[in-house]
């Protein structure tokens, strides 16, 4: 971190989520670790936090240092493939701002077109 300290994901679901989530997006290490980088540093100056929701909000602790700021900064990016893995052979859905719908499951994403996507589900069978 910018701030010289040190942030690992140790958990095994966190890795698996983050990585799929990469790939998803298909961005190399490299270039989530700029991007990761910014935001924390963008939320350490501000003193927010990301929500599931569009919006930030205010820290309602202090964090020591960065690395600790981190982890609540990547869980809202992960949260959804962190579901997929929760629900074993479940599906989670995640809008995309580009009129776009990601199935998330343990197998991978699949993106759809939200008109499509509600096409599908309103259907029926």
């Amino acid at each position: 971190m910018p701030d010289n300290s040190l942030f690992r994901i140790d958990n095994k679901y966190w890795k698996k989520a983050l990585l799929m989530k990469l790939k998803s997006e298909k961005l190399t290490w490299i270039e989530f670790t700029k991007i990761f980088i910014e935001k924390v540093k963008t939320h350490w100056k501000k003193k927010t936090i990301p929500t599931k929701y569009s919006w930030d909000d205010e820290w309602e602790r202090e964090y020591h240092d960065m690395s600790e700021l981190a982890k609540d900064v990547l869980y809202p990016y992960i949260r959804a493939y962190l579901m997929a893995f929760t629900l074993g052979g479940g599906k989670v859905i995640a809008l995309s701002g580009k009129d776009e719908v990601k199935e998330i499951s343990n197998k991978g994403v699949k993106r759809k077109k939200f008109s499509k996507w509600l096409e599908e589900v309103t259907t029926p069978s």
